[in-house]
Order: C-alpha cells, then structure tokens, then sequence
C-alpha cells in the first residue's frame, strides 16, 4: 500500500513538473520581437510581451508609470507628442534598445535613466532639456545620442565614459565649452557642434586628441 501511494505521489509531481515545463513554453511563444504594437490600451492586455511600441504623433502629455511593466520592451518611439517629463518606472526597461522621444516638451530626465544600461540610441532632440544627469555616463551601450535643438549650457564628466558612442549631435544648445574629459571619446566618429559658442580651449582639446572624429562647427 505504501508502495503505491508513494508511486502515485511521484506520477503526480512529474506530471506537475511537465505541466509548468510547458506553460513555459507556451509563455515563451508570446514574446514575438517584430511584433509592433501601436495603442497603449492594446500594449497594456499583456505589456510583459510588448517588445516594440510605436506612440509617436498622439498627442500624449504623460506616460504612465505602467510603461515600468513593459520589461521586455526592446524599442519605445514617443516622438511628436506633448511631454514634459518621463515617469521613474522607465528605468526598469533593462531590456531597451531604442528611444525616440524627440519633439516634446522635457526638461530634464529621470534620475532613474541611467539604469537602461542596453540602449543603444537615444533621440531627444527638439526638447527643452537644461541638463543630463551627472551619471549620464553609465549607458555603456550607447551608440547614437541626439541631443540637438534643447537648451543644454552643459555637460556631466561622465560622458567620457560613453567609449562606444559614435555619433553625437549637439548642435544649436547652449554650450560655451566642453568637459576636458571629452578626449577619452576616441571612438566618436561624428562630433556636431554647430550653433553654439563653442570657446577655443574645447576646439583646441578636439583637434588634439579626436583626430579620427569628423566635427562640424
């Protein structure tokens, strides 16, 4: 009798264990990375599968701290729309590859935006942004970063740590110089720098030390 209650107890925990083994599977079939999602109602049924989410050009004046759900989210457009700030939560996209937040109403980002360590394009121009946070520099993965078009006087030290980044646009701002830290960014291939005052000590760091990088005055 022992026997076959202890046999009856193990059949029921294996075919408990490949019950869940194949919810699993199931759950990971859901995670489609083309899929395109294009309403936040539509995102919110299940935003734990939302890999892309297009919200440009809806005339949107916040963003719900729900976006913190999306953890899977690979690429956020939220261009053309009517923000002035980004909630906390989006620091928990961990995953975000792709931020479009260009043509709104920011005036500075959260301090919790450094935790996107696997962004590799960040578009803000056309904003109003005064400042980065000084741990600008902890988004290792950055590639492309657009800042033009906002009212920047100038820049944390730590965007020397952005060894990656090739491509920075921060024409028509408000700088007057740049950090001395700005020779460690060899690999920059692209420097624009137009319409700002940029003085003749930080052209004079650029010439010296990023000589593989075109720069555009």
């Amino acid at each position: 009798m022992k026997k076959i209650l202890i046999a009856l107890i193990l059949t029921s925990l294996f075919s408990f264990g490949l019950a869940k083994g194949q919810n699993s599977a199931d759950d990971s079939t859901k995670l489609d990375l083309q899929k395109v999602f294009y309403t936040w109602n539509e995102a919110m049924k299940a935003p734990q599968y939302v890999c892309n989410l297009y919200l440009n050009g809806r005339t949107l004046d916040t963003l719900s701290p729900q976006i913190g759900k999306m953890v899977n989210l690979r690429v956020l457009l939220i261009s053309k729309n009517k923000l002035t700030s980004l909630p906390v939560e989006i620091g928990l996209l961990k995953l975000l590859i792709r931020l479009n937040a260009s043509d709104n109403r920011l005036t500075e980002l959260p301090s919790s935006f450094s935790g996107l360590q696997k962004l590799e394009e960040l578009n803000l121009s056309n904003n109003k942004i005064k400042k980065l946070p000084t741990d600008f520099g902890n988004l290792k993965s950055l590639k492309k970063l657009y800042l033009q078009n906002n009212d920047i006087s100038s820049l944390p030290a730590s965007i020397s740590e952005l060894q990656n980044l090739e491509v920075l646009n921060l024409s028509n701002n408000l700088l007057d110089s740049l950090p001395h830290e700005i020779r460690l960014m060899t690999n920059l291939k692209v420097l624009v720098l137009e319409q700002n005052n940029i003085d003749a000590h930080s052209k004079d760091i650029i010439k010296r030390f990023l000589t593989q990088t075109e720069v555009i005055y």
